[in-house]
């Protein structure tokens, strides 16, 4: 018997092989993946809970992350978010509780690529007995190419137990963290944006803190300089984000920034003026202007007297 096979037959069976071959040896994208350390805990009602997240690339290059937690309503009240040791060193938007959800947003200046890349985390206490997750609906994960493109990522789920009341070898106990070191050491660049204010000179600068993370950067512009090797009281010092716009915008002030971490320990960068300032411009200059003027009239008006004297003696 002849089997007669077809041209037809012979090009299927060809598609057929490249198919198995691609299936069988292609290398699928990875994609990265948000862990969460804790993952599955059990706690009391009334106890204190820390999850942490972190962030596996799988191989990934990547220098940009942000995302939404979310957490059941009326379930947990928040306690804090620490950013210590993160791989995030530039926060475009701090993490922080609003109702149900935290937001965040960050740069990792020069990539991050790794298994292990800590993100944040979250302390709550638990307030409702039950079984609860903690879940990222919404994040977004940018690659270190210089072309903006998103990594595909996948998400995992923070279990919580919360019982009225937990054996004493599954309670998760409370730690209280403390914080005696100052943020890292960090310089400011001062820039022109053409994206910021018409073009306008900006401070740009950033640092870490790994015990505590940093709560805030507190800015302040003054004509006078101020001697770093005393107590500095930053209480007064506005609140800012980089890029901060200079209000001083004609480069005659000094410029000082403290980043302060979560535990008020400060570290302290500043920039000269970078024109010298016009002398009606400097309150030093006015002081003793007006000091001269003072002794001036004093002098002035103990002469009339003595000359007025010096008539009458006449």
């Amino acid at each position: 018997m002849k089997y007669i096979v077809s041209r037809q037959s012979v090009s299927l069976l060809a598609v057929l092989t490249a198919s198995a071959g691609l299936f069988f040896f292609a290398t699928p994208a990875l994609a990265a993946r948000f862990n969460w350390q804790a993952a599955d805990v059990t706690v009391g009602v009334g106890e204190t809970v820390s999850v942490t997240l972190f962030l596996d690339t799988q191989g990934a290059d990547i220098n940009a992350v942000e995302g939404t937690i979310t957490m059941p309503e009326n379930v947990f009240s928040f306690v804090d978010v620490y950013t210590d040791s993160s791989i995030i060193t530039l926060w475009t938007r701090q993490p922080e509780a609003s109702q149900q959800s935290v937001r965040f947003s960050g740069i990792t200046p020069g990539g991050f690529e790794g298994p292990n890349g800590r993100l944040l985390s979250l302390q709550l206490v638990a307030q409702k007995v039950g079984d609860w997750q903690l879940s990222l609906p919404d994040v977004l994960v940018l690659k270190n190419d210089g072309t903006g493109q998103s990594v595909r990522t996948t998400t995992g789920f923070a279990k919580i137990h919360v019982s009225q009341e937990v054996p004493v070898s599954k309670a998760t106990p409370k730690v209280t963290p403390t914080d005696k070191i100052a943020p890292e050491d960090f310089t400011i660049q001062i820039t022109q944006d053409p994206t910021v204010s018409h073009n306008a000179w900006v401070a740009v600068f950033a640092t870490q803190d790994k015990q505590s993370g940093i709560r805030e950067y507190r800015v302040l512009e003054t004509k006078q300089p101020l001697n770093l090797q005393t107590k500095i009281d930053t209480s007064q010092w506005q609140v800012a984000v980089g890029p901060y716009v200079l209000v001083d915008q004609s480069r005659t002030s000094f410029i000082y920034i403290a980043a302060v971490d979560r535990f008020g320990n400060l570290k302290i960068a500043h920039v000269d003026p970078s024109h010298n300032a016009s002398w009606y411009n400097i309150p030093l200059v006015w002081y003793i202007l007006i000091v001269l003027i003072i002794i001036l009239v004093y002098w002035l008006t103990l002469k009339q007297k003595k000359n007025i004297h010096d008539l009458e003696a006449t």
